[in-house]
């Protein structure tokens, strides 16, 4: 059975973790071993559960070499979206303004959806990144109302030539 790498594992959190409600000590957790290079498929699948397993049978399609297809990609953007509400979306950051509130890092900002929808939006920033991370014109992930990963220009043509 095949199994998620290091980078695709990470991917998969950094992505997936705004869109867990509740079991906050499992997320604090996830995120402190993240940081630190010591995530394990156990803690994963504690905290996704069935989400995980869907996963695993996506990357279950993966070729063996020299195959360049994104599978944590291919489950956002294909299983996930189509059967969840907060959706990951693809957009470019066009003007923010980040503030501090507390614990989480925000950002008042203007974004551009794949679709060309631009919206003006409180975003929190994930905890695996900086303020400084993000800067305009720079596309990113957005996951039920918090940018978890910032992708290159040719990462966001691909998503939306691919899945949208």
């Amino acid at each position: 059975m095949k199994k998620l790498n290091d980078i695709e594992k990470t991917l998969f959190v950094t992505i997936g973790l705004p869109g867990v409600d509740g079991k906050e000590a499992l997320k604090g957790k996830a995120i402190y071993d993240l940081k630190n290079n010591r995530l394990t498929d156990l803690d994963v699948s504690l905290i996704f559960e069935d989400e995980y397993l869907k996963m695993l049978d996506t990357v279950q399609r993966k070729g063996l070499f020299f195959d360049k297809t994104n599978y944590v990609f291919e489950y956002f953007f294909r299983t996930h979206n189509a059967e969840r509400r907060c959706k990951v979306l693809p957009a470019q950051v066009i003007g923010f303004k980040a503030e501090r509130r507390g614990e989480c890092n925000i950002m008042a900002s203007r974004v551009r959806y794949y679709n060309g929808e631009t919206k003006d939006e409180r975003l929190e920033l994930s905890p695996l990144m900086r303020v400084s991370d993000v800067n305009l014109n720079e596309f990113v992930l957005v996951h039920n109302g918090v940018i978890c990963k910032k992708i290159t220009e040719t990462e966001f043509k691909e998503v939306i030539q691919k899945y949208f």
